[in-house]
């Protein structure tokens, strides 16, 4: 028993090992969804990815909506994360506030701003961990 309790201990250690944080940021100013929103993160090809913060950030006085989408790689389909929420002129939001958003290859995250923008202050910033997966690959 002290040997599969050593095993599964070490699996859990390599496993560790092969995991990388990562912070991205990314100006948004497109105001079409689909694919012509601006890409704010793709997960490389074997690894599987777990968002713990997404952080949106509007530098403008003025509110404006903005839309979060994922693209999902397997299934080919967007789905909408937030869809016309208001930032306020000034502020910050963040929608993952308790939560992870777990993503796999080649799955990616965009935004895009509602269609009367007029200011292309909002920022977006995410954060979390890759973790290597050899058999998960780009479809």
């Amino acid at each position: 028993m002290l040997v599969s309790m050593l095993a599964a201990q070490g699996d859990v250690m390599s496993n560790t090992l092969l995991a990388t944080t990562f912070f991205h940021g990314r100006s948004i100013s497109s105001t079409q969804g689909g694919v012509d929103a601006d890409v704010i993160y793709v997960v490389p090809s074997h690894f599987d990815s777990e968002i713990s913060l997404i952080l949106i950030s509007n530098g403008s006085t003025s509110s404006t909506d903005i839309s979060l989408q994922v693209f999902h790689e397997d299934e080919g389909t967007y789905t909408h994360l937030l869809k016309g929420h208001k930032v306020e002129g000034n502020d910050s939001y963040s929608p993952l506030v308790g939560a992870e958003l777990y993503l796999h290859a080649g799955d990616t995250l965009s935004a895009y701003l509602d269609s009367s923008a007029t200011s292309s202050s909002f920022e977006i910033s995410i954060s979390g961990r890759q973790y290597f997966n050899p058999v998960r690959k780009r479809v």
